[in-house]
């Protein structure tokens, strides 16, 4: 598989090619991605990546030899010197309005220039070191309350946000002349031992994440919003967080340019040059006198083969997308890795249809079990606890609290656990859908062998995307999205400053699927009918979601000091 239909699979975000252990078929997986078959050998893939921990990537060098290296130092000299035939209406060379490669730049072409330099180079020594860098995967919540641009109706909703941060990791003196450099989307590979023994890997500095700093920069963009509702006011939250090293190639080369010595420090991602160093740069990379990477970090990739069969019936198991679930074709048990192979995970299952099923004679009687997290709590405020939110917000605006009673009663919220979050109007939507459950709180069955009513010839299953432990995170401040549309309209923002909800717990937390209808979008395809509409089936059942729909800030991954 080449390097372009690697790039092909994945079109948003880094990723990692990674050899599979069984056969060594090369694939590509997302930075946050966990799960993964193997494309030539169908082998079950996982690589845990645990919090506190960050594995080691390596960028591959577009500069290994002496032919490669004259090229491209025969490149930048036949362009350097192009620039002396450039007009100079500005008053300076490097400010005239002409491209070097449109082929309309006057006096000789490039590779005119090119080939009569060529013959004169001459690599005397060349050495190539790694530079570390620290690349951060996250993603980011903004819990908004805003009007919508068409209805102006007022609305409290959850967006949510990619984004990659990469700063420098290598230690002074060292200086690689990287001030605004934004990294290509190269897909790169984790470092291995060979690797490290044929070159030098500086170490990097310590991992110490600023999450505090990460949210500040993001807490005041009011106009990453804007596209979906007028805001007035948000919230930034740190939804997920992954670290990375990532080593980056430099390469010193000395060289003689028609009988001139100079050293050169060129970029072995990019193939130009990056500066020039001076002696005591030189010395110090001639003499490899440095902390390096220790071997011990390299044997961490923890990328492991699991049971590509379902442990109770043998039927097939797949994988998909970015969660770490998987359900079993044939017997429809939940199942998640773990270091003993494959669990299984507890759910329940809301047995009667909650929405009217299509005309059966015209579109079919199809459905899809849709997983919510059914969280089971205490509503509390300021020390209080309440049965309802209508009742919390009435106390937290007239500041008297509401007759609760000596022990409070548990409140229910249902939250979308499919692949819903990151995606332009599917997440209004499913959220919605939550709100609709949480009012009428149906009593889910619980440890049944598969889903009830389940059909295999004509039902779908999708399968859990979001981990317990980030709904965890985001309660109390989601807390308002379960509002309805009139306390939406009592919301505003000094309560939400305040802290609305903050005494709320969450002390249990159950997998429930829910049958919705589909019905038949003609040309269109099928769609999802909910409570407040419907949404195309496709992209929830196949993870091929359009391009734009994901919300995916501009990323703003240049190395900084």
């Amino acid at each position: 598989m080449g390097r372009s239909e690697l790039s092909a699979m994945h079109d948003a975000g880094w990723q990692i090619e990674i050899n599979c252990p069984q056969c060594g078929g090369a694939g590509v997986w997302d930075l946050l991605e966990d799960l993964q078959r193997c494309g030539f050998c169908d082998s079950l893939l996982w690589w845990p990546k645990r919090d506190g921990t960050r594995d080691f990537l390596v960028v591959t060098n577009q500069l290994t030899d002496p032919e490669i290296l004259t090229d491209t130092l025969a490149t930048s000299e036949a362009m350097a010197r192009q620039r002396q035939f450039l007009p100079q209406e500005s008053g300076r060379r490097e400010d005239a309005p002409v491209d070097l490669f449109s082929g309309f730049a006057p006096g000789p072409a490039l590779h005119e220039i090119k080939n009569r330099i060529r013959p004169g180079i001459r690599i005397r020594q060349f050495h190539t070191v790694y530079a570390p860098y620290d690349l951060c995967s996250l993603v980011l919540g903004f819990l908004a309350l805003g009007r919508t641009p068409r209805t102006a109706r007022k609305i409290f909703q959850p967006l949510f946000f990619t984004h990659d941060e990469i700063t420098p990791a290598y230690h002074p003196p060292w200086d690689f002349r990287d001030r605004g450099l934004k990294l290509s989307r190269q897909v790169m590979k984790p470092l291995g031992p060979e690797l490290l023994a044929r070159y030098s890997f500086l170490e990097p500095k310590p991992l110490r994440r600023d999450d505090a700093a990460l949210l500040e920069n993001w807490r005041g963009r009011r106009d990453l919003l804007r596209g979906e509702l007028d805001p007035l006011h948000h919230t930034a939250v740190l939804v997920k967080a992954r670290d990375w090293t990532v080593y980056r190639p430099y390469v010193y080369v000395l060289a003689e340019i028609e009988a001139a010595p100079r050293w050169i420090l060129l970029d072995g991602q990019f193939g130009t040059v990056a500066a020039y160093p001076d002696s005591a740069e030189v010395t110090r990379v001639q003499k490899g006198k440095w902390h390096g990477l220790a071997p011990e970090f390299v044997g961490r990739q923890r990328l492991r083969i699991l049971p590509s069969r379902c442990p109770e019936c043998g039927g097939e198991v797949p994988a998909a997308g970015r969660t770490e679930y998987l359900v079993c074709r044939r017997c429809l048990r939940l199942l998640r890795p773990s270091s003993a192979g494959l669990e299984r995970i507890r759910y329940g299952v809301v047995a009667d249809a909650l929405l009217p099923a299509p005309d059966e004679q015209r579109i079919g009687r199809s459905a899809v079990y849709l997983p919510f997290w059914r969280c089971e709590g205490r509503l509390g405020h300021e020390g209080r606890f309440f049965h309802d939110f209508a009742a919390l917000l009435a106390a937290a605006q007239t500041g008297v609290a509401a007759p609760t009673g000596t022990t409070p009663s548990p409140v229910a919220w249902w939250v979308p656990a499919f692949d819903c979050w990151y995606y332009r109007g599917y997440a209004e939507w499913a959220f919605a859908f939550g709100r609709w459950l949480s009012g009428i709180d149906p009593s889910p069955v619980f440890d049944n062998l598969s889903l009830a009513g389940y059909v295999p010839e004509r039902d779908h299953v999708c399968v859990p995307d979001v981990h317990p432990d980030l709904v965890r995170t985001l309660f109390p401040a989601i807390l308002p999205g379960f509002g309805t549309d009139q306390e939406l309209r009592r919301l505003n923002p000094m309560l939400l400053r305040r802290g609305l909800g903050q005494g709320t717990v969450v002390d249990r937390l159950e997998l429930v699927f829910v049958p919705a209808p589909l019905s038949n979008g003609g040309a269109a395809g099928e769609k999802v009918i909910g409570p407040e509409g419907r949404v195309a089936w496709r992209p929830l059942q196949t993870g091929q979601w359009p391009p734009g729909l994901r919300r995916t800030t501009r990323r703003f991954d240049r190395s900084r000091r």
